[in-house]
């Protein structure tokens, strides 16, 4: 007999009862019913019966991912027992994905996650899971789905520059070589792109100046002529220095020293530019002329002594004399 109120509790050990059946999963989908002693008689009603389930089965999650495209990405199943907690132990299930990567971007199936190396666009959407065994408790429901999110890849970009050889090429504050450089870059989700950048060197144009005549009479014009070569052509021209405000024109390539340059000796240098090149790359040269006088008082006949001074020819002032023409109609000079 009981009191009224009176409270018992105790444990009941079922193992032998379930190994009989060798069913290892038929306890997960037991019922139970305790029958209290007063449950037997004529007053009984339904709170004197307790019954419920073992609970057993576990649930099934599935984490989601997002990565961008091409990276490595992954999904896990995780087994929850009755009180939420992870079940550790997942030995004896087998795991059954399906989904838009199955069967040739992954890795792991038959595991609780698999993996994708290298994600591609087509591997976007929600993966199934279906878990089963054979000797442990069957998950309700028996499946899962984890979703994979992709974000798209910044297409590459290309820039490109040019420099002439010896040069250096600044983008965006960086100085580069000739050459082709990967340059980083990471959109607002944080996934990598490039810059491909290409420089290229153009040519250094060769310079070749001369004069006709190089030494003349004063009165006498000179002609200049420069030519370029080795670029990309076509080239243009600037002459400068001494004397270049008596040439016919600064930007020819044959000017002409008037005839009215005075006197002396004129440095004369010319820019050569390829037009051809973006960068127009230039090279210079130079070439000496001089103007002298060639009429002495006598105005019956000169003589000039030239040495070499620098590479030029050049007259040696007050070295001759002359003398004038006589009745024989004679003329010459003495040294």
């Amino acid at each position: 007999e009981y009191d009224t109120n009176e409270f018992y509790e105790g444990v009941i050990d079922l193992t032998d009862v379930f190994d009989l059946q060798q069913n290892p999963q038929l306890l997960c989908q037991t019922n139970w019913l305790l029958e209290t002693r007063s449950s037997k008689e004529i007053g009984a009603d339904l709170k004197d019966f307790a019954g419920g389930s073992f609970n057993l089965a576990p649930t099934v999650e599935v984490s989601d991912d997002l990565v961008c495209v091409g990276d490595a990405a992954s999904l896990s199943a995780t087994l929850k027992d009755g009180n939420d907690n992870p079940i550790a132990d997942v030995s004896g299930y087998t795991f059954t994905w399906t989904g838009p990567g199955v069967p040739g971007s992954i890795s792991g199936q038959g595991t609780a996650t698999i993996s994708f190396a290298s994600t591609i666009l087509g591997d976007a959407g929600d993966y199934t899971v279906t878990v089963s065994s054979t000797t442990k408790c069957i998950p309700d429901p028996p499946t899962g789905i984890g979703t994979l999110s992709l974000h798209p890849v910044t297409p590459d970009d290309t820039a490109s520059g040019q420099v002439c050889v010896g040069d250096k090429f600044t983008y965006e504050g960086v100085e580069y070589d000739p050459g082709v450089y990967d340059i980083p870059r990471t959109d607002n989700n944080g996934c990598p792109w490039k810059t491909v950048l290409t420089v290229t060197a153009n040519p250094i144009p060769t310079c070749n100046a001369y004069a006709d005549n190089p030494l003349a009479c004063e009165g006498v014009a000179i002609t200049l002529h420069v030519t370029g070569a080795g670029g990309i052509g076509p080239y243009t021209y600037v002459w400068s220095g001494s004397g270049s405000e008596y040439l016919d024109g600064t930007t020819s390539a044959n000017p002409t020293l008037s005839d009215t340059a005075p006197i002396g000796i004129y440095n004369l240098t010319v820019t050569v530019y390829d037009e051809g090149a973006n960068t127009r790359c230039y090279s210079t040269c130079n070439v000496d002329v001089e103007v002298f006088a060639c009429i002495t008082n006598c105005e019956t006949g000169f003589a000039v002594k030239t040495e070499d001074v620098g590479g030029y020819d050049t007259v040696v002032d007050n070295y001759s004399s002359c003398f004038r023409n006589d009745g024989f109609r004679r003329w010459g000079w003495t040294n």
